[in-house]
């Protein structure tokens, strides 16, 4: 493991290790050893973090396209209007391990790390919310709905994922 990892106590029963951001962090029961959980679960850890750390290599030669705030609410307005034919409720804040998601009232709300993302990814964003208005989970049904418009879907997810650690690495 390259860096110690973040120690969380909460009252709860199960121990939770997250890798969200690039760096470890466990969540723990207020009473667990968490020299035990480590010990317990360092394979799958380096794993992960391998997984990651050649994400993250890999990343860097993805290009960023910046843009204000303004700029990224102007966009994601006309292409969730454009998929809808009717305006949607967007809202934008910082989001800790997504880059949007879709209320059950069908509010879209998008990260604001995505105003850094090329136009093509974040139209796939606001194509797979949009698309939860009709289809609520990700069941076979909306995952060939997206398929069908956005045929690299495998590539512009695994490129979201070196985004992921990119941006909020430097952001």
């Amino acid at each position: 493991m390259s860096e110690e990892p973040v120690i969380k106590r909460r009252n709860i029963i199960y121990p939770r290790i997250e890798l969200r951001t690039g760096h470890l962090e466990l969540i723990l029961p207020n009473d667990a050893d968490e020299k035990q959980i480590l010990e317990k679960y360092a394979g799958w850890i380096d794993e992960k973090q391998q997984q990651i750390d050649k994400i993250e290599r890999e990343s860097q030669n993805l290009s960023l396209s910046p843009r204000t705030k303004e700029e990224y609410a102007s966009l994601i307005k006309e292409l969730a209007g454009k998929k809808t034919g009717r305006p949607v409720k967007i809202q934008m804040r910082k989001m800790k391990s997504k880059w949007a998601s879709c209320s059950p009232n069908g509010t879209i709300t998008v990260n604001t790390l995505g105003q850094n993302l090329p136009d093509n990814y974040v139209q796939y964003i606001i194509s797979h919310e949009i698309l939860h208005l009709t289809h609520r989970k990700h069941d076979a049904l909306f995952l060939a709905a997206l398929e069908k418009e956005f045929p690299d879907m495998a590539q512009l997810e695994k490129d979201l994922a070196g985004y992921w650690f990119r941006l909020n690495k430097e952001i």
